[in-house]
C-alpha cells in the first residue's frame, strides 16, 4: 500500500491499483468493484442516471450508501470496444484522475459527490475502470425535472451562480449537460461526472462549456411541450 496525502492510499492489485480514502473505507480489494460483494444494490435507471456512460449502480452496506459506476465508452466505438482504455500509465488513467479531481473539488467546498475509491485493471496495452463515490440522497437530473415541473427563475439563477463557481475555480466539465446537473430535495444543485474533466487558466473553454449546456436545454425543449428554451 501506497500513501498519496493523509487519508489516500494506493493498493496494488493482481493486475492493477486501487485509489481510496481510508477514512471512508479501511481495507479494499477489487471485489468491492463487484455487486455481488454488496449487501444491497440496485441499477440506476436511465430516466435517473447521470450522463456518463457507464452503467451506474446503487449500494449500500452497514448504513452506508455509495454509487458505482464502470467506466464505457460512448459513440461508434462502442461498437467495436465497449470498456477498454489504451494504458498510458497509472496516475493518467480515467478513474484516478477522475478521483483525484473529484477530491481536489470536495475539498473546495465544490457540489460534486465524494470520492471513496477508484480501480483500473490492466490487460496488457489496455486497461478497465470502476469508481465509487459517496451517494448524493435524494437528486434527479435537471432533464427530468424539466420534464415534470415549471421552473421558476430563482432556479435559472441558482444554476448560474453554481456554474460560476465552478468555472472561477477552473474547472472544466468536459461533457455539462441536463443530466449530470441534478438536483436535490432541498433545491442544492450538484454536479456529477467529472471523467476528462480538468483545471484549467480561463479561456474559450468556459463559453463553450455553457454553450454544451444550451445545446443540451434545447434537446430536452424539443421532447417536452411544457418547457420551451430558446
Amino acid at each position: 500500500m501506497v500513501m498519496t496525502s493523509l487519508n489516500d492510499a494506493v493498493l496494488n492489485t493482481l493486475n492493477g491499483a486501487i485509489l481510496y480514502d481510508r477514512s471512508i473505507l479501511s481495507q479494499v480489494s477489487d471485489e468491492i468493484f463487484l455487486i455481488s460483494s454488496w449487501k444491497n444494490s440496485s441499477k440506476i435507471s436511465n430516466q435517473y442516471q447521470s450522463g456518463g456512460r457507464g452503467e451506474t449502480f446503487i449500494i449500500s452496506n452497514n448504513g452506508q450508501e455509495f454509487v458505482l459506476r464502470h467506466y464505457n465508452r460512448g459513440g461508434y466505438l462502442a461498437k467495436f470496444n465497449r470498456d477498454s482504455y489504451f494504458w498510458l500509465g497509472q496516475e493518467k488513467t480515467r478513474p484516478f484522475l477522475e478521483w483525484r479531481l473529484l477530491k481536489k473539488l470536495f475539498d473546495l467546498g465544490l457540489p460534486t459527490p465524494k470520492p471513496v475509491a477508484a480501480r483500473y485493471t490492466r490487460r496488457g496495452m489496455f486497461y478497465h475502470s470502476d469508481i465509487i463515490t459517496v451517494r448524493i440522497p435524494n437528486i434527479q437530473p435537471l432533464s427530468s425535472m424539466l420534464m415534470e415541473n415549471d421552473i421558476k427563475n430563482d432556479f435559472w439563477y441558482s444554476l448560474g451562480s453554481t456554474i460560476y463557481r465552478f468555472h472561477r475555480a477552473g474547472v472544466f466539465h468536459a461533457d455539462l449537460n441536463c443530466h449530470n446537473i441534478q438536483i436535490d430535495t432541498n433545491g442544492k444543485i450538484w454536479i456529477l461526472d467529472f471523467d476528462r474533466g480538468q483545471i484549467l487558466a480561463p479561456g474559450t473553454w468556459q463559453k463553450n462549456n455553457l454553450k454544451r449546456l444550451q445545446r443540451s436545454l434545447k434537446k430536452v425543449s424539443k421532447q417536452n411541450l411544457n418547457f420551451k428554451y430558446n
